[in-house]
């Protein structure tokens, strides 16, 4: 695999492109209201994750490729935050959150960034892609903000759905079924598998541009009837 764009690779930089120009075109379409900003960014961060696991792929385990390892990971510590914010505005908000609870909440975000970038982040060391050895604590610790804010998120969605009714509620179940089924394969191939193989961290991607492009067209291309 060393310094070369397989398959593997091209298709994450798809999916990064793909990301990008969902981006994009929420940008130029509505950019004010707070839960398409929320979208915006939150796909730009599936995009910089795509770009960030093919660049560490294609460097193969050397020294530069550990700086990519960090930026892939510094990506989706902030997918984490932002998927629960998307939940939290999209498509109203059904409370106000408190002050302590975002200051905690950022706190949060800047100290995984932290730990992330502290040493050699969550490798300790890494002979190939499928004998990556994990600093199990750091890791730990990163996994529980991932299920945090992303468990947190699904509460929120099901909350909503189960206020909703009508076109709001069949849009928000599709949302809640798109990314539960990304959330899942995500967590299972870029969260929990890492601990024994890092062979199969180009998966977790290609289910998530799936699901930011299901909840892009159900959000801002097809009309509620």
């Amino acid at each position: 695999m060393n310094n070369k764009m397989d398959i593997q690779n091209i298709l994450l930089l798809i999916t990064a492109g793909v990301n990008f120009a969902l981006a994009l075109f929420v940008l130029l379409k509505n950019p004010k209201e707070k839960s398409n900003l929320v979208f915006i960014l939150l796909v730009i961060g599936l995009g910089l994750w795509s770009l960030g696991i093919t660049m560490f792929r294609y460097e193969s385990l050397t020294g530069f490729s550990m700086y990519w390892t960090r930026f892939h990971f510094i990506a989706s510590t902030f997918i984490a935050f932002l998927f629960y914010y998307f939940t939290y505005f999209y498509p109203y908000q059904i409370f106000r959150e408190r002050g302590v609870r975002t200051v905690i909440h950022f706190v949060l975000l800047l100290s995984v960034v932290m730990l992330t970038l502290q040493g050699s982040g969550y490798i300790e060391s890494a002979r190939s892609i499928r004998d990556v050895t994990l600093h199990q604590l750091k890791y730990l610790i990163f996994g529980l903000y991932f299920l945090y804010f992303s468990l947190s998120g699904f509460y929120l969605l099901i909350k909503k759905i189960k206020r909703a009714s009508g076109s709001s509620r069949f849009q928000l179940r599709i949302v809640f079924a798109a990314t539960l089924v990304a959330g899942t394969f995500g967590i299972f191939f870029n969260l929990f598998l890492p601990f024994f193989t890092y062979e199969f961290i180009y998966l977790g991607p290609y289910f998530t541009v799936v699901t930011a492009f299901i909840v892009f067209y159900f959000i801002f291309i097809k009309q509620p009837s």
